[in-house]
Formats: structure tokens, C-alpha cells, sequence
């Protein structure tokens, strides 16, 4: 009988052992978490602290120095950011002469970064322009012919050479973005491409003559010697007509390394003249769409 006793104590007594160690264990193990908790925490507010620390110091620099950091943002330095550009292109020319209406162009132009979202270009762009109809659609225009007309068509040929003021900004690179990032949040814009989008003026002077489709003669012209009767000798650079544009329209740039890039754009150029086609039509101003493909090489005047 007293082996059973002392047998039953001792399997109470393990017993009690082993439920202390597993709270024992469970209570350590809670204060393990706890700490790790705590410890995170600390950790986070550190950051946090660091950061809002480290803005308040850099505000604190810029409101005391005008021409640092904030300044640097808002307009970049004379010497930096810059490229010179040029291009080869193909002009399409919208109106009435909708045949055989493509010709050649050429563009040399200087850019300027003004920040990190705008940039400012003035480009010398000489651009030919041509196009034919049949008589159908000279009887769809309600205005009198020209005397020298004989009625089986025409086709025009000119040359514009324009001086030009653009500004172009990220703003559709940005809105693309936007779009993708709705669609797909892990989308990254490949980093070589950016897309542009461009708006200008221009001023251009011009020359065009507009010939009789099957017999090839002279109907019409501006910047001739016609009213002289040299009907097909153009008159000097200075005293060809001239016209305002306005420019705009995308362009992408691939950048190739640094320094050197691909550029691809298509502008649209209206001219406040109906007469870049020799031909007065219903009075409006002539448009035509560039396209243009070329080479960006960039550089800074100064190394910092």
C-alpha cells in the first residue's frame, strides 16, 4: 500500500514538472515575441524620426540658401543640358492635293533643358511640299479658277524654310505611366524611352508653282517673278512671302548611352496662309504633317 502511494506521488510530482516547464516555456516564449514586437517598433519610429529629421535639415538649407537644391530644380544651370540635333523626314501635305503628296525635309536644331520636365528647342527646318488632284476634285471647290487653268487638273511644288521656337515636356511619359500603373502596379517605363510632347511657333518664308497636270504649264505661283513675266524665276530669300506656323505633335527619344540618342517625331504644322500651294482654295490656312528621324548628341559647356 505504500508503494502505491509513493508510486502515485512521484507521477504528481513529474507531472507538476512538466506543466511548470511548458508554461515556463509558453511565457518565454511570449516575452521572446514581445520584444521582437517592441524592438520592430523602436526600430520603425528610429527610421521615421531619421527621415522627418533629415527634411526638416535639407528645408531648413534650402529656405536658407535661395540658390541651392530648390533653385537648381527649378531652372538648371546655363551650362548643362544641351543637344544639337538633326534630322531627315518625309512631309505630307493635307488638303485637296491628296496625290503623290510626300516630299523630303531637313531639320538642324539646339536643344536646352530647362528643368526636369521642360525642355526648349530652335530648329532651322527646310521642308518641300507637293501634291496633285484630278479634276474631280478641283469641281468639288467652290471658287473661280485661275485664267491659265485648263481644266484637267494640277499639281503644285514648294519649299518653306522656317525658323521655330518649341517646348516639349515628359507630360505624356507621365500619363502613360499612369494609365500602365492602373493596369499593372508592378509596371516600370522602360528607362531609354521617353516620350515628348511638343508645342511651338515659327516664322517661314516660302516659294510655290502650281503647273496644269497633263500639259505641265504654268498656272500660278508665289515668290515668282511672275507679275514681271519671268513667270518661273524665283525672286531672292529676303523677298519670298512669308508666313507664321504653329507646331505641334509627339516625339520619342531612345537614349543610345549619355550622350547620344535616337529621335523619331511627328508635327503637325499649320501655316496662317493659303498660299503654300500656289492655289488661294477656301481662303484657310495649309497644313501638313513632318515626320522626322535623326540623331540627339548631348553635352555640358562646364564639368562640375
Amino acid at each position: 500500500m505504500r508503494k502505491s502511494i509513493l508510486l502515485i506521488v512521484c507521477i504528481l510530482n513529474l507531472f507538476a514538472i512538466d506543466l511548470y516547464a511548458q508554461e515556463s516555456a509558453i511565457k518565454n516564449a511570449m516575452q521572446k515575441k514581445k520584444n521582437t514586437i517592441e524592438n520592430a517598433i523602436n526600430k520603425q519610429k528610429d527610421i521615421v524620426e531619421n527621415a522627418i529629421n533629415k527634411q526638416i535639415q535639407m528645408f531648413a538649407q534650402v529656405n536658407s540658401n535661395p540658390s541651392s537644391e530648390l533653385k537648381h530644380q527649378i531652372f538648371s544651370p546655363f551650362y548643362e543640358g544641351w543637344n544639337i540635333r538633326s534630322t531627315f523626314g518625309l512631309t505630307n501635305y493635307r488638303s485637296s492635293f491628296n496625290e503623290s503628296n510626300d516630299a523630303g525635309s531637313f531639320e538642324i536644331a539646339g536643344t536646352k533643358k530647362i528643368n526636369n520636365y521642360i525642355n526648349i528647342t530652335s530648329s532651322l527646318n527646310i521642308m518641300n511640299l507637293q501634291g496633285k488632284r484630278n479634276l474631280e476634285s478641283v469641281k468639288e471647290l467652290d471658287y473661280q479658277y485661275y485664267n491659265l487653268y485648263e481644266g484637267n487638273g494640277d499639281y503644285f511644288a514648294s519649299r518653306i524654310t522656317e525658323l521655330s521656337l518649341v517646348f516639349s515636356g515628359d507630360l505624356l511619359n507621365r500619363l502613360l505611366s499612369l494609365i500602365m500603373l492602373q493596369i499593372n502596379e508592378d509596371f516600370i517605363f522602360p528607362k531609354r524611352f521617353t516620350i515628348d510632347y511638343n508645342i511651338g511657333v515659327g516664322v517661314c518664308n516660302f516659294h510655290s508653282i502650281r503647273y496644269n497636270l497633263i500639259s505641265d504649264s504654268y498656272i500660278y505661283a508665289y515668290g515668282y517673278n511672275d507679275l514681271q513675266g519671268n513667270f518661273e524665276s524665283r525672286k531672292s530669300f529676303w523677298k519670298l512671302p512669308k508666313s507664321t506656323t504653329l507646331i505641334y505633335g509627339p516625339s520619342i527619344i531612345y537614349h543610345l548611352s549619355k550622350v547620344s540618342k535616337i529621335y523619331l517625331s511627328s508635327f503637325m504644322r499649320y501655316a496662317y496662309t493659303p498660299y503654300l500651294d500656289a492655289d488661294k482654295g477656301l481662303g484657310e490656312g495649309d497644313r501638313f504633317r513632318n515626320v522626322s528621324l535623326g540623331y540627339i548628341y548631348s553635352f555640358n559647356f562646364l564639368k562640375k
